[in-house]
C-alpha cells in the first residue's frame, strides 16, 4: 500500500491522495480535493500535537513558525473537545462573579449579562452551540449574521448576539484555546441614529402634562441621570443648599443598588433653578437613605411610571385633536 504522506520539511506534510500510487513522482499535484499541506507544532503542555492545513507550503511553513513560538509563549494550545455552549456557560459565569471583566477592565452591569445571556441562547446557541470551540470558523458566523439579518432582526439585535461571541472568543484566543478569533471583522450592522432630543421649551411644555410625574421626568432631563441613577437616587444625595445634585449607585431592578457604567459615572451635577423647587419637596423632612423618587425601602417602578406617563401624554394629543 502506497503511503498517503510525504515530509517536505521538519513539521511539515504533504498529505498525498489515497489513488497516489507513486508518491515520489506525483510532484505533490496529487491532491487537488482539499487543503493538502499540514504543519504542526508539539505542546508540552497539552501532551500533543497542534496540526493545521493549508493550501501552500509556505503558508503552512510560515504558520509553523509563528505556533512555535505561540506554544513557547503559551499563547497557543491544542484544540481542546469544549463546546461553544459550555465556554459560554464557563464566561458568563466568570463574568457574575467578577473574575472576567469588559475592554474597560470593570464589571459588568447585570442587566448587561442578562441581555448576554438571552441573546446567545435565543440566536446563537441553537445554531452552534454544540459546536466545538475550536471548529467555529469565520464562515460560521458570517452565515449565522446573514441569517438574522434575512429574518428581520433589528441592528441592535443582531449585535447583542454577536458583541459578547466577540468577547468570549477574544478571551479563547488570550488563553491559548483557539488559535485565531473567528468573530472579528464581522461588520456587524450598526442601529439607526435616535430621535432628536425635544428643545429646552419643547421639554417645558410635555413636562407641564406629566403631573406628579414631573420631577422625576425634569431630573432625567435637566440633570441627565439615566433611569437607573433615578432610582438609587437617595435624600442625601440631594444638596439644595449647596444646588448639587450626586449620583454615587445605579439600581438593577433584580440585584438592587450597583455601581455605576463607569467612573465617570459617579458625578456631582449642578441643580438649575428650573429643578430646584420640584426637588425639593421630595427631600425636605424625609430620611436621608430615602429614595427619592419611591419609598424609604424602595424606588420607583419603572414599567409602571413610564406607562403612566404614556396615558398622561396620550391624553395630552387627544385633547390637542380635539381642540383642533
Amino acid at each position: 500500500m502506497a503511503r498517503t504522506a510525504r515530509r517536505t520539511a521538519v513539521g511539515v506534510i504533504y498529505r498525498h491522495s489515497r489513488e497516489c500510487t507513486d508518491r515520489d513522482l506525483c510532484g505533490n499535484r496529487c491532491n487537488t480535493s482539499h487543503t493538502p499541506w499540514e504543519a504542526w507544532v508539539y505542546s508540552k503542555r497539552d501532551k500533543k500535537k497542534i496540526r493545521q492545513r493549508f493550501d501552500s507550503q509556505a503558508a503552512a511553513r510560515g504558520w509553523r513558525i509563528d505556533a512555535l513560538k505561540a506554544v513557547k509563549d503559551k499563547k497557543l494550545r491544542a484544540p481542546t473537545s469544549k463546546t461553544l455552549r459550555q465556554e459560554v456557560d464557563e464566561w458568563l459565569s466568570g463574568a457574575r462573579d467578577g473574575r472576567i471583566l469588559n475592554r474597560r477592565k470593570q464589571r459588568y452591569k447585570p442587566s448587561v449579562l442578562r441581555l448576554y445571556d438571552m441573546a446567545l441562547r435565543k440566536r446563537v446557541l441553537d445554531e452552534l452551540g454544540d459546536r466545538r470551540l475550536a471548529d467555529i470558523d469565520h464562515g460560521d458566523l458570517l452565515e449565522l449574521k446573514e441569517e438574522l439579518l434575512g429574518a428581520g432582526c433589528s441592528a441592535s439585535t443582531i449585535r447583542n448576539a454577536f458583541v459578547p461571541l466577540q468577547a468570549i472568543y477574544r478571551r479563547a484566543v488570550r488563553n491559548g484555546t483557539v488559535p485565531m478569533n473567528p468573530a472579528l471583522d464581522l461588520e456587524l450592522p450598526t442601529p439607526e441614529s435616535r430621535k432628536r432630543a425635544a428643545t429646552p421649551a419643547q421639554a417645558l411644555e410635555l413636562l407641564e402634562t406629566l403631573g406628579d410625574l414631573r420631577p422625576l421626568w425634569a431630573t432625567a432631563f435637566y440633570a441627565g441621570l439615566r433611569r437607573g441613577e433615578l432610582q438609587a437616587l437617595r435624600v442625601r444625595n440631594v444638596d439644595v443648599e449647596a444646588d448639587t445634585l450626586g449620583v454615587e449607585k445605579g439600581w438593577d431592578p433584580i440585584d438592587g443598588e450597583i455601581l455605576p457604567k463607569s467612573e465617570a459615572g459617579v458625578r456631582q451635577v449642578f441643580l438649575l433653578d428650573t429643578l430646584q423647587p420640584l426637588l425639593t419637596p421630595l427631600v425636605e423632612d424625609r430620611p436621608p437613605d430615602a429614595f427619592v423618587f419611591g419609598g424609604p425601602t424602595s424606588p420607583f417602578d419603572a414599567r409602571s411610571t413610564e406607562r403612566k406617563a404614556r396615558r398622561l401624554m396620550e391624553r395630552r394629543e387627544r385633547k390637542a385633536l380635539e381642540a383642533d
